[in-house]
C-alpha cells in the first residue's frame, strides 16, 4: 500500500490529468457502465448539485453498454463539463487519491470490490442500499446509504459532505477502519 507522500502526489499529478481546480470536490465512481450500477442515478444528482454549487466534478471510471447512453443523458441535462468519462483506466487503483468521495449508485449489487477499495483509500462513500452493501457500510459510521435509484438522496448525501469537511474526514476514517478489520 502506498506512503502518505505518495497518495498526496497522486491525488495532485490525477487532478491534474483531469484538469481538476483546487477548491473542486470530485465525486468518484469506478465500475462497469451499465443499467443495474444506476449510474443514470449519479448523473441526475449531478444535475441537482449543480444548481446549487459549482465546486463538483463527477469522475467516472470504467466502461460497459450504457456509456454512450449516459454520455447522451449527461450532456441533455449540459453536464459535459461537469461529468468526466475517463473511460476504462487499467490503474484505477491509483485514481483513488483524486477523489473526495465516492458513490456507489447500485440498482443490484453482492459484495461490491469497487466500494472496499474506495474505503481502503480512507474515502467517505454513499452507497445503495442493497445486496452486501448495508453488511458493509453502517450509514452515519463509516458512510451513508441512499436508496436505490433515488437521484435526489444522492446529491442531498453528497452536498451534506460538500458542507461538512469533519463528516467527511471522519467516514473516511471509519470506512478504512472496517477494511483494515473485515477484509
Amino acid at each position: 500500500s502506498l506512503g502518505e507522500d505518495e497518495i498526496a502526489a497522486l491525488r495532485i499529478e490525477k487532478r491534474r490529468q483531469l484538469a481538476i481546480s483546487k477548491g473542486e470536490i470530485i465525486i468518484g465512481y469506478v465500475g462497469r457502465l451499465s443499467g443495474e450500477k444506476g449510474i443514470e442515478y449519479l448523473i441526475k444528482a449531478g444535475a441537482i448539485l449543480r444548481g446549487k454549487n459549482k465546486s463538483f466534478k463527477i469522475c467516472i471510471i470504467g466502461d460497459g453498454k450504457e456509456r454512450k447512453e449516459l454520455e447522451k443523458v449527461s450532456s441533455k441535462m449540459g453536464l459535459e463539463d461537469f461529468i468526466l468519462f475517463t473511460g476504462f483506466l487499467s490503474d484505477v487503483e491509483r485514481w483513488y487519491p483524486a477523489f473526495d468521495v465516492f458513490v456507489l449508485p447500485s440498482l443490484t449489487e453482492g459484495t461490491p470490490m469497487a466500494l472496499l477499495e474506495a474505503m481502503s483509500h480512507g474515502l467517505p462513500v454513499i452507497a445503495s442500499k442493497v445486496g452486501g452493501v448495508p453488511d458493509i457500510v453502517k450509514s452515519g459510521t463509516n458512510g451513508l446509504l441512499v436508496r436505490p435509484g433515488n437521484a435526489p438522496e444522492i446529491a442531498d448525501a453528497i452536498y451534506m459532505l460538500y458542507e461538512d469537511e469533519n463528516l467527511r474526514l471522519k467516514l473516511g476514517r471509519e470506512a478504512l477502519a472496517t477494511v483494515q478489520i473485515q477484509y
